[in-house]
């Protein structure tokens, strides 16, 4: 998240709405009894427990290499890219894990709330103090800049450059009592890599303003946007026009949370804020707040770059990180599993990027799981 410092009662108001909109989903609506469902995958798939690259936020010399990092990127030549929420700056590591730079441009680019690969071999990062998408190349120099038309809390991106932006509610006092909660309405705009506006999507349910309150989960393909209240099992799919074409039954169910899911729901809450005190001032705030009785049934959805969606049925938290992939049409291709608990960031392939902290140290690292195939469906009815 951005960098802006909050004190005081503003800083308590924050916490308890923006918080639950910008953080992990970690509630589900009581209506929500859905025993699992029998979804078989045509695939397995499951990592090695150690990743094929891993670099940590701090080098073996003490010396920083990323701080809170929000983004990263595989190039074609094997290097990988990271952006830093923290410092707003970009470091560049070889396919071994040295770094080979860091670079950070404050005149032209303040904070770095969110990045993702919108093109091949870059890195477009959104800095949410200006609203204005930073362009980067394969070596992490700023190419081009384009402003977002409208203030987004949750941005995704498609492989050849389209946005789809989870918009800010435009009036917090505006407020839906829905299931468990109050909910906060905002609408889906869906933008091009010039920043114009290219369509929109009706308002749907974009959070709940309470601590640990649901928030919704947005994804983008070259042809279809998804969006995922957490309400239920289901996520919606739209078309690239932004008409509602069906939805993906994702078949897992709510489940009770662990202290596991809790303390790690408040570190992703409390990860935008850059100074270890505040950070330890608001975790401490928000331990005293419940968790809801039942989490979501889903806690992202990513996007790869041959259209197939990915939903993350695991919760922050748990022992194991578990994916369900599906095709276009919402047939489940395959099911994924990285035997720890880590933030998947990104997909490419049978690689996934993502971002988890040492048990012992609590030093972030980015690292790169790849995934091995472990039986088809026909083999495993044998």
């Amino acid at each position: 998240m951005s960098s802006v410092h909050h004190r005081g009662a503003a800083y308590i108001s924050i916490l308890a709405v923006s918080a639950a909109m910008l953080s992990v989903a970690c509630a589900t609506s009581e209506s929500n009894s859905l025993k699992e469902r029998d979804l078989t995958a045509a695939e397995t798939w499951v990592a090695d427990a150690s990743p094929v690259f891993d670099v940590a936020a701090t080098g073996d010399d003490g010396e920083r290499n990323f701080a809170g990092a929000v983004g990263a990127v595989e190039l074609s030549t094997g290097a990988v890219l990271v952006v830093s929420g923290w410092s707003a700056s970009v470091s560049l590591f070889d396919r071994t894990g040295r770094l080979v730079s860091s670079t950070r441009d404050t005149a032209r680019m303040a904070s770095a709330a969110w990045a993702g690969e919108c093109r091949p071999d870059s890195i477009f990062v959104w800095d949410r103090v200006k609203n204005r998408v930073e362009v980067l190349g394969p070596t992490g120099r700023i190419a081009r800049e384009f402003a977002f038309p409208v203030k987004p809390v949750i941005v995704s991106c498609s492989p050849d450059g389209q946005f789809a932006l989870l918009g800010t509610p435009q009036d917090l006092g505006k407020r839906i009592k829905r299931g468990d909660g109050t909910a906060l309405e905002a609408r889906v705009w869906l933008v091009n890599d010039l920043g114009s506006i290219v369509g929109n999507i009706r308002p749907v349910v974009a959070g709940y303003a309470v601590p640990f309150g649901r928030v919704t989960r947005i994804a983008r393909t070259n042809t279809s946007i998804f969006v995922g209240t957490g309400d239920s099992a289901y996520v919606d799919r739209y078309s690239a026009a932004g008409t509602f074409t069906g939805a993906i039954r994702t078949g897992v169910a709510a489940h009770a949370p662990t202290i596991s899911n809790k303390k790690r729901a408040i570190d992703r809450m409390t990860a935008f804020l850059t100074v270890e005190s505040q950070r330890a001032t608001a975790a401490r705030m928000l331990a005293n707040n419940p968790m809801p009785p039942r989490l979501p049934p889903y806690s992202e959805i990513l996007t790869d770059s041959a259209g197939v969606v990915w939903v993350v049925l695991s919760s922050p938290g748990d022992a194991t990180t578990r994916l369900r992939a599906f095709n276009r049409g919402g047939a489940v291709i395959r099911d994924a599993t990285i035997p720890c608990d880590v933030d998947v960031i990104g997909i490419s392939g049978s690689r996934l990027i993502a971002v988890r902290r040492d048990s012992v140290t609590g030093v972030q690292h980015v690292s790169i799981y790849a995934l091995h195939k472990t039986g088809s469906l026909a083999e495993r009815r044998q």
